[in-house]
C-alpha cells in the first residue's frame, strides 16, 4: 500500500499543475504526475492476484428452509464475534474485482454513463470520468497480460480518487474565492505555533506578525498557509481508498466499526501535520528574509505557493499514514 499512498499524493499535487491555481497550468508536468500515479496504483493498490471478473459459478440448489438455517447460523456467528475482530488491517490491498458488479452489462452501463461527463467537463476535470470509464471498459475484455489487468484496475481507482479530489478542490476554490483569511481563533493558533518554532510572533486580526532584525512582517493568516489544496486533496483521496477497502469487504451493515480506526488515523495524521507544516513554512520565510540583501526588495513568499514545494510536503503525511497503518512497522 506504500505505492498507493504515493499515488494519492501525486494525484493531489497534479491539480496544482493542471489548473491555473497559483501558477499557470503545466500540461506536461500534470500528465507526467498522472501517468506516474497510474503506474503506482497498478503496482501497489490493485490486488496483485486479481483475475478477470467471471460470471458466478453454479451453486447447489438451496431450499427456503436450508437458507433460513444458514442465515441464522451466520448471524449467530457474527453476533458472537469479539470486538477485536473489528480491528482490521488498515494496510490491506484493494480488491477492485470485489467492488465492481459481476454482471458485464452493469459495468458497461456504468462506463457509458460516465461518457457525458468526459465530453462536457472541462480539462482536467474530465480526466476523472475518462480514467474510470477506461478502467471499467478494460474489465469487459479478457486481457492477455496480467499487467494490463492491473493497469485497468489502477485506472479505475485513479478515476475514483480524482472524482473526489475534483469536487474537493472545486469547493475549496469557491469557499476561499472571496476571502482566504482564517476565522478566529486560528490566527492566534498560528502565532502560538510560530512561537513554538522560536519566532517572535503575535496574532493581529487576520495576520500573524513576525519580528525580524530587518522589519516587522505581517504574514496573512490564510487557508493557504494552514490547509493548502494539495493536503486537502490528499486527505480526500485517502478517504476514497478507505471506502474502497471497506466496500471490498462487503460489510455494508457493519461499516462504522471499519470506518472508525481509519477516520481516527487520518484525522490524527493530518491534524498533527497541519500546524507543523505552517510553522515550517513561516520559519523558512523568516530565514529567507534574514538572509536576503538589505538593499534588495523582498521576494521570500513564493515557496508558500510553489506547486513543487506543496507536492514535496505531502511526503510527511504519506509516510505517517503508511507507518501507522501497520505495514511500515512490520517492514521495519
Amino acid at each position: 500500500m506504500f505505492y498507493c499512498w504515493i499515488a494519492i499524493a501525486l494525484l493531489a499535487g497534479s491539480w496544482l499543475f493542471g489548473l491555473d491555481y497559483y501558477y499557470p497550468a503545466s500540461p506536461l508536468v500534470h500528465t507526467v504526475l498522472i501517468a506516474a500515479a497510474l503506474g503506482l496504483l497498478a503496482v501497489g493498490c490493485a490486488w496483485p492476484k486479481s483475475e478477470p471478473i467471471q460470471s458466478a459459478k453454479s451453486e447447489p440448489i438451496q431450499t427456503p428452509k436450508s437458507e433460513r438455517i444458514q442465515n441464522a447460523a451466520g448471524q449467530d456467528t457474527a453476533d458472537r464475534l469479539p470486538a477485536t475482530a473489528e480491528k482490521v488491517d488498515l494496510s490491506e490491498a484493494l480488491q477492485p474485482h470485489s467492488i465492481l458488479p459481476e454482471a458485464a452489462w452493469a459495468r458497461a452501463a456504468i462506463a457509458l454513463l460516465l461518457l457525458p461527463a468526459v465530453v462536457w467537463l472541462p480539462w482536467p476535470y474530465r480526466l476523472a470520468p475518462l480514467l474510470a470509464a477506461v478502467g471499467l471498459a478494460g474489465t469487459l475484455i479478457d486481457m492477455p497480460r496480467q499487467w494490463l489487468r492491473r493497469l485497468c484496475w489502477g485506472a479505475f481507482i485513479a478515476g475514483m480518487i480524482l472524482h473526489a479530489q475534483a469536487a474537493a478542490i472545486a469547493v475549496y476554490g469557491q469557499l476561499t474565492a472571496r476571502s482566504h483569511d482564517l476565522p478566529w481563533p486560528l490566527p492566534g493558533l498560528l502565532a502560538i505555533v510560530a512561537q513554538l518554532f522560536g519566532m517572535e510572533a503575535a496574532a493581529q486580526s487576520d495576520a500573524v506578525v513576525l519580528h525580524s532584525m530587518r522589519q516587522v512582517h505581517r504574514l496573512g493568516a490564510t487557508w493557504d498557509l494552514l490547509l493548502d489544496p494539495a493536503t486537502l486533496c490528499f486527505a480526500v483521496g485517502a478517504l476514497v481508498v478507505f471506502g474502497l477497502q471497506i466496500a471490498a469487504r462487503g460489510a455494508y451493515q457493519r461499516a462504522w466499526p471499519l470506518w472508525r480506526p481509519r477516520l481516527v488515523l487520518l484525522a490524527v495524521a493530518i491534524g498533527c501535520w497541519l500546524p507543523l507544516r505552517a510553522g515550517g513554512l513561516m520559519a523558512v520565510y523568516l530565514q529567507r528574509v534574514l538572509r536576503s540583501e538589505s538593499e534588495l526588495p523582498l521576494h521570500a513568499m513564493n515557496h508558500l505557493f510553489s506547486p513543487w514545494v506543496l507536492l514535496l510536503l505531502l511526503a510527511v503525511p504519506v509516510l505517517a499514514i503508511w507507518w501507522f497503518t501497520g505495514q511500515g512497522k512490520r517492514q521495519a
